[in-house]
């Protein structure tokens, strides 16, 4: 006699699968552990207590394949494979910036005397260089103390001890990855990620407000010395005025670039996270209370850059005073701010090779000192090297990492 309806909903049992042992899709087991239960005869009921409740965890055979990892697994894979191009398109960005960096450097090595300038750096002041490096804790002071302003006004919660330990890791990692902004992006990326999730944008936005702070008055304080030194004011102008090719093409790269921003505009997305800038940075730059702490702060930044490069002026003994030299250098500061290289190199030399001379002095002299300079700089971001090992060891020491890093290098699926 067949089974009616009745008899086989009654012999299903708690994972899906029919009495007689026959695999349902709720299983949590592989099929090499699955229980198989006896054959019952058809007709026959059975209660609660025969129902077979399969493989509990405890008793989960260690080579059997858990089935949230193997969701995790394939989870992580469509991730790798929707965001693979974006992945490329980084490296092949960093790579672009290396290049670059090392064919900026070449071509100046090519151009100059490579050899007088490895012994003028053989032949630095000890105590200059010590003075450059100390500077760095009055600047990563400074604009730490910048940072958190900004994240109060846009609403963000920021420790003083932190801001310290990630102004320090930014710096490090400015300095040695390509594009010279990616500890900034660090910077906002884990502010962010201990914030909640609706404060992750503020905290971008506080990082991008900062950083705009400081290059406006770098900006401020180029024109300010490039207006009061006639000469070298006046040997620009006559450059620009003879470069007259070059401004069809100067024209049109705006023009392209003025295109790109009008269509970016059109963006939903990005015009919501622009109108979140705006009133961000009226709040938190433009504000009457917060714009003299802002611009006081970031001029003091700016003079801690001037100040290393005085103290790399005088580890080289350069016979050159500061009425000659404070023109000179912000234009290098703003060379270094393009991020087309690796922390400035290349670039700031290049510049340098192109504006002692329009003050009379030799090409040489500015790009010893322009190296000198990122030299110091380098050195005084050492300490964010500390902060990243710190937090290696941590992260390495906190309960679960290990079993979290066996699991993640010995995980096979197949």
């Amino acid at each position: 006699m067949a089974p009616g309806p009745g008899d086989l909903a009654a012999d299903r049992r708690p994972d899906g699968g029919l009495a007689d042992g026959t695999a349902g899709a709720g299983t949590g087991a592989s099929h090499a552990h699955r229980k198989l239960v006896p054959d019952t005869p058809v007709g026959t009921r059975r209660g609660p207590a025969d129902a077979d409740p399969g493989p509990s965890r405890s008793a989960r055979p260690a080579t059997g394949v858990d089935p949230g990892h193997v969701v995790r697994h394939i989870v992580r894979n469509v991730c790798r494979t929707v965001s693979g191009s974006a992945g490329v398109r980084r490296r092949h960005a960093a790579l672009l910036r290396l290049g670059i960096t090392l064919a900026l450097l070449a071509t100046l090595a090519w151009q100059l005397n490579t050899g007088e300038i490895l012994a003028r750096l053989g032949t630095l002041s000890p105590l200059w260089v010590a003075a450059g490096i100390a500077l760095s804790l009055p600047q990563v002071v400074i604009s730490a103390w910048r940072w958190r302003l900004t994240a109060r006004y846009v609403g963000i919660a920021l420790p003083w001890p932190r801001a310290l330990r990630e102004y320090y890791l930014a710096t490090f990692l400015n300095q040695i990855l390509p594009g010279g902004v990616m500890g900034d992006a660090t910077r906002a990326w884990r502010h962010g990620s201990r914030a909640d999730a609706g404060q992750r944008g503020a905290a971008i936005r506080a990082v991008i407000i900062e950083r705009a702070s400081g290059q406006i008055a770098l900006v401020l304080v180029a024109l300010i010395t490039l207006a009061a030194a006639a000469p070298l004011r006046d040997a620009i102008v006559t450059s620009l005025s003879a470069a007259q090719s070059g401004w069809p093409w100067a024209i049109a790269a705006a023009a392209l670039l003025g295109l790109v921003a009008v269509i970016g505009l059109r963006h939903p997305a990005l015009s919501r996270a622009l109108a979140s800038l705006g009133q961000d940075l009226r709040q938190a730059l433009l504000g009457s209370r917060v714009w003299p702490r802002q611009l006081l702060s970031s001029l003091l930044v700016v003079a801690t850059y001037v100040a290393v490069f005085l103290c790399a002026a005088r580890a080289l003994e350069l016979p050159r005073s500061l009425g000659v030299l404070l023109p000179l250098i912000p234009p290098l500061l703003l060379a270094m701010a393009i991020p087309l290289s690796v922390a400035g190199w290349g670039l700031r030399e290049g510049a340098a090779a192109l504006i002692w001379p329009l003050a009379g002095l030799p090409a040489q002299e500015g790009v010893t000192l322009s190296i000198t300079y990122g030299l110091l700089i380098l050195l005084g971001s050492l300490p964010g090297a500390l902060v990243l090992a710190r937090d290696h060891w941590a992260e390495r020491r906190r309960p679960g990492a290990a079993t979290r890093t066996a699991v993640a290098g010995n995980r096979e699926i197949g």
